[in-house]
């Protein structure tokens, strides 16, 4: 099954821990904006995939 869903942070939230608490809801999503939060995701993504060895 495939949809989508908007999702909003608090407004205090840092796009860091936003980008830490999507990557644990274990199901695959896409982040279209803002740019800050695609790009910290970008970045943890290429972190995790260091980490593992990758």
């Amino acid at each position: 099954m495939r949809g989508t869903a908007d999702w909003r942070g608090e407004s205090g939230d840092a796009v860091e821990w936003l980008a830490v608490r999507l990557a644990m809801t274990g199901v695959d999503f896409t982040v279209e904006s803002p740019g800050e939060l695609v790009e910290c995701v970008r970045g943890l993504g290429d972190r995790l995939v260091r980490a593992a060895g990758g």
